[in-house]
């Protein structure tokens, strides 16, 4: 894990918001909101994010995300398909496990590396970010570690609403948790191209192509 400089925390904050308006303008809801609703929701997410990060990081320092699963109590289970399972990760509250789409996963940073996109890549980046994602939605489940501002909007929004502020708050979380300077939604944004170019030029290991991957990782669940 990475400790990073103000200046680069706030370039990363502001990645993340413009891929938040992305989000935003995906999930089933975004047409409705007006811009000051938009803004609120996305400070909203903020806020959630930097107190679930502050406070994990206080009690347990800071660690890679995959050491904070064991320490949950929660495990990893690979799958090892890349189509039709359109997600990077998912996670499984009632299970305790988070599902790592590891094929897709392979594919996208091979897809990132014939972009010249190798700064997305590194050691295991989108592994981590997947991670850290699901790991937030386990937190935000947890009574009082950490006291997420995530449950406090489950009381006054509507259920699409709420689902789309934890899903921001994830996608904020991840990028603190990992320490990455881009947006996590560079990772979808590759996802979709990688499942065009499959679709222009076949089909992929797992099945017919067709729409990018959404759900888990940072697409708000349908």
């Amino acid at each position: 894990m990475r400790a990073a400089s103000p200046d680069r925390v706030d370039a990363a904050g502001a990645a993340w918001r413009r891929g938040g308006l992305e989000t935003i303008a995906r999930s089933s809801v975004g047409a409705s909101l007006t811009r000051a609703h938009i803004e609120d929701l996305l400070d909203q997410a903020e806020g959630a994010a930097q107190a679930s990060f502050a406070e994990l990081t206080r009690v347990l320092g800071l660690r890679a995300p995959e050491d904070y699963v064991r320490e949950f109590a929660l495990r990893v289970e690979e799958v090892g398909q890349a189509w039709p399972l359109p997600y990077f990760a998912l996670y499984d509250g009632d299970a305790r496990v988070i599902e790592l789409n590891t094929t897709l996963i392979a594919e996208v940073e091979s897809h990132l590396r014939a972009m010249g996109r190798e700064d997305l890549v590194g050691e295991g980046l989108l592994r981590q970010v997947a991670v850290a994602h699901e790991l937030h939605h386990h937190l935000c489940r947890i009574p009082g570690q950490p006291r997420s501002l995530v449950r406090r909007w489950r009381e006054r929004s509507t259920a699409k609403v709420r689902e789309l502020l934890e899903e921001l708050a994830a996608e904020r979380f991840s990028q603190l948790l990992v320490g990455i300077g881009h947006a996590p939604q560079d990772y979808v944004q590759a996802a979709a191209q990688w499942v065009r170019t499959r679709g222009e030029g076949g089909t992929s290991a797992g099945g017919a192509a067709g729409g990018p991957p959404h759900s888990g990782l940072m697409w708000p669940r349908p």
